[in-house]
C-alpha cells in the first residue's frame, strides 16, 4: 500500500524553472554519494521548497551512522561532493560548446 508523502517545508526561495531542475539533478547525486535507496521526493510550491520526510530521515540517519563510524567522514563526503561538482562543470562546458555531435 502506498503511503501519502509527509512533506517537510525546507525553505522559501523564489526560483526560475532551471533552478528547480537542479534539485531534480542533485537528489540522485546525493543518493549515490550516500548510497541511499530511499526516494527523496521534492516539490516546489510558490517559492516554498518541500522534501519528503522519509527521505530526509534516511539522509539524516545515514549521516549519523557514517560519522559515528568514521570521524573524518565529513571531509570524505566534502571531497566526493566537490568531485561531483567538478564533473558537472565539465559536462556544462561540453554542452555549451557549439556544434555538438
Amino acid at each position: 500500500m502506498n503511503q501519502a508523502i509527509q512533506w517537510l517545508w525546507t525553505m522559501k526561495k523564489p526560483q526560475v524553472p532551471l533552478a528547480q531542475g537542479l534539485h531534480t539533478l542533485s537528489v540522485p547525486i546525493i543518493q549515490k554519494i550516500l548510497d541511499l535507496q530511499t526516494d527523496i521526493p521534492i516539490k516546489h510550491v510558490n517559492g516554498d521548497i518541500y522534501f519528503g520526510k522519509q527521505g530526509i530521515d534516511a539522509v539524516t540517519q545515514r549521516l549519523k551512522e557514517q560519522t559515528t563510524k568514521d570521524h573524518q567522514y565529513h571531509e570524505k563526503l566534502g571531497t566526493q561532493i566537490n568531485e561531483s561538482i567538478a564533473y558537472l562543470k565539465k559536462v556544462i562546458k561540453l554542452i555549451a560548446k557549439p556544434n555538438l555531435k
